[in-house]
């Protein structure tokens, strides 16, 4: 700002001042008379479950939040204790449009008639609709039950009771037309040789672009760059890939978290590691074997907060310090209790040499990996079991490991992550729908002898 006064020249502006202005909503709560309330609410992710005896007529959950996508429709479910055989009535409102009030057009929302005679209800839900003009952002949901009646949105000091509690709209996705083997339930990351690379037989990759919903794999420092690969020496059945040539017998430190060391060779993104079933298809330019070094494969990040120099990913060779004689490994960051989770193939016999399939995937009761190469289960030991837990949509490298100097030396031709496990009961369904696909496409044998 600045004065002007009268005559007077005009003043300097003054310094700029950062503010923000906060949406504020009117008031509304019930009494503490009667132990009509809230017990349960349950929205998308959201579940907060209050509880009886009532202890406050208003209860600020703004701390609890979910998202919602526009053009999307989900199931708000409420419990109500009735406090006896009476009927009660329940009403939510979202503001959409985050003007602070909930009057504008489809901001409010009812529920059939409570009524139980233990005073205890079991969920009702309704089914609520995100405009595709909702306003993007975080914005107040309102949930009150009432005596008798339906509740106002602004309503004070009545039997009853009032929630409220914050949902973050979100632009709708535009759902996924094409994944591998046709599977797009669920699809994060998908990178292939065939398409996202705009580029010439040894040319340099700076990018190379997602195709499902994760992020581009790019480079982080220029001359850290892998190489396309095009040609009848380096392709896998026919299928370009991308080269990382990288030295693999020693380990090296990034001790300063930079990942700036330009004689190395990596991609990384920014989103879209699910260590729930992680594919990848890659040959190694080295005979990889338990003593011939160590190189990650694909890798993620299971705390952002906390620089780790131990390994979350997949790799082959002597990989982790939680085994002896491992040639093929999938681990989890480092825990207090001890080396931290991991499964491993441990052999001093077995070679990776040639191109395979790369399957790391939760078991069915999501407790622990299992670790599969072209369909065939590799698995011999487990680690810190206990520590087992799945990383969600973090950053990603490929060709290193958070904590590590880039150690690939291998071409790359496919990674595809899922945020679920994808389903195997039989043939026909996802996960030999998607083995089927990289195995056509990569001329791989699928499990022992074709079978």
């Amino acid at each position: 700002v600045r004065s002007i006064c009268g005559a007077f020249p005009a003043s300097n502006y003054s310094d700029s001042i950062l503010f923000t202005t906060l949406i504020s909503y009117c008031n509304s709560v019930g009494d503490l008379d009667w132990e009509t309330g809230i017990v349960d609410v349950s929205f998308n992710t959201l579940n907060n479950t209050d509880g009886s005896p009532k202890d406050n007529p208003y209860e600020d959950f703004t701390n609890l939040s979910t998202d919602i996508q526009k053009g999307t429709s989900y199931d708000l479910s409420i419990k109500v204790d009735t406090d006896g055989p009476y009927n009660c009535y329940a009403n939510a409102w979202i503001d959409w449009n985050r003007d602070g009030d909930f009057n504008d057009t489809q901001e409010s929302f009812n529920f059939p008639v409570f009524n139980d005679t233990d005073g205890s209800s079991p969920f009702v839900s309704i089914s609520i609709p995100v405009p595709n003009e909702a306003s993007t952002g975080a914005s107040r949901m309102r949930i009150a039950v009432k005596y008798n009646t339906y509740p106002t949105s602004c309503e004070t000091n009545y039997d009853g009771e009032v929630e409220d509690y914050t949902v973050n709209i979100v632009p709708s996705i535009i759902p996924l037309t094409e994944g591998p083997g046709g599977v797009t339930a669920d699809l994060a990351l998908w990178l292939k040789g065939t398409d996202g690379l705009g580029y010439s037989n040894g040319q340099s990759v700076s990018t190379w672009s997602d195709q499902g919903r994760g992020a581009d794999a790019t480079v982080n420092t220029p001359g850290q760059e892998p190489t396309y690969k095009d040609n009848v020496n380096d392709n896998v059945n026919f299928n370009p890939v991308v080269d990382f040539d990288n030295t693999y017998s020693t380990s090296t430190l990034d001790g300063d978290f930079s990942y700036d060391d330009t004689s190395t060779q990596f991609l990384e993104g920014t989103s879209g590691y699910y260590s729930q079933d992680i594919f990848t298809v890659v040959i190694p330019d080295a005979d990889a074997d338990y003593n011939f070094g160590k190189m990650d494969i694909l890798c993620g990040d299971e705390d952002i907060a906390t620089n780790n120099v131990d390994e979350t990913g997949v790799g082959l060779g002597n990989y982790s310090n939680r085994f002896n004689n491992d040639v093929f490994t999938y681990t989890h960051g480092t825990t207090v209790a001890g080396n931290g989770y991991g499964v491993a193939q441990t052999s001093t016999s077995a070679t990776y040499d040639n191109a395979g399939i790369i399957n790391v995937r939760n078991n069915l009761a999501a407790t622990q990996q299992e670790l599969y190469y072209n369909a065939i289960n590799k698995e011999n030991t487990q680690n810190d079991v206990p520590d087992f837990a799945n990383v969600n949509d973090s950053r990603f490298w490929i060709g290193r490991s958070e904590g590590y100097e880039a150690s690939a030396d291998a071409r790359i031709a496919e990674v595809i992550t899922y945020s679920s496990r994808k389903t195997d009961t039989d043939l026909t369904v996802e996960r030999n729908r998607i083995m089927s696909y990289l195995a056509i496409k990569y001329g791989i044998t699928l499990g022992v002898n074709g079978t």
